[in-house]
């Protein structure tokens, strides 16, 4: 009888799962694996006001320029350059980053993981270099300097964020408008109107399909071109 009772309770045991089995892991664990298998280096981008107001204290505490300028480019997280400054006082880093230029060097400093190059930062950039060469030359005050640039470079950047913001609507408006004659086409496909058959085989729908064709890229040149405007109208160091 104890027999039956134990091979009842063993094969109870059986169906219904009670052999011990592993846990599964926790989501944020799986999660966490996965992302240390294979990870693409995050990039930065850099605020130049943050920089050259950090710059500034440092010097106002009693540190030398190019002591100043090398813990404050390590904070920001930009890779250190021996000697730090050229012959002019100069960052030799921020040269590099305002050299960074073309699909070639944009790719390398993706896969390296180099900080990015902003559209504010790249027109700001020559601004600030200037003027460190400006008081190494000259011997004017560089935290005086620098703060000003920092200051410039704050409403600068506030004005940018603005003007990217306003300019929301009218980029998803272009867009969908570009996109509208495909819809055209589509739907008309769908209604079995056969567009394509006319625009393709026929001489007067050729004309249509040309001047279709001619405005759409125009339109697009003419967007482009007022948005480039747009983001740079009144931005530090736009050429007049």
């Amino acid at each position: 009888m104890i027999a039956v009772v134990v091979g009842i309770a063993a094969a109870a045991a059986v169906l219904s799962g009670g052999f011990p089995r592993r846990l599964p892991k926790p989501k944020k664990v799986r999660a966490a694996r996965r992302s240390r298998s294979f990870q693409l280096p995050k990039r930065h981008d850099i605020d130049l006001g943050v920089l050259a107001s950090e710059v500034a204290t440092r010097l106002r505490a009693g540190m030398g320029v190019e002591r100043a300028w090398e813990l404050s480019l390590e904070r920001s997280g930009l890779p250190a350059r021996v000697p730090t400054l050229d012959r002019q006082g100069t960052p030799r880093i921020l040269i590099e980053l305002q050299n960074q230029v073309g699909f070639v060097a944009e790719l390398k400093a993706f896969v390296t993981g180099a900080p990015r190059i902003s559209h504010l930062t790249r027109v700001a950039l020559p601004s600030l270099l200037a003027a460190t060469r400006l008081t190494w030359q000259t011997g004017a005050p560089m935290a005086d300097v620098l703060d000003e640039c920092a200051e410039g470079l704050t409403e600068a950047g506030e004005a940018q964020s603005a003007r990217e913001i306003a300019l929301q609507g009218p980029k998803s408006t272009a867009k969908m408008l570009a996109w509208l004659p495909l819809v055209g086409l589509g739907l008309g496909i769908m209604m079995r109107v056969d567009p394509l058959g006319f625009l393709l085989g026929t001489g007067l729908g050729r004309i249509f399909l040309v001047a279709g064709l001619a405005c759409e890229v125009l339109g697009i040149v003419i967007v482009r071109r007022m948005v480039r405007t747009a983001q740079t109208e009144g931005a530090i160091g736009r050429a007049s």
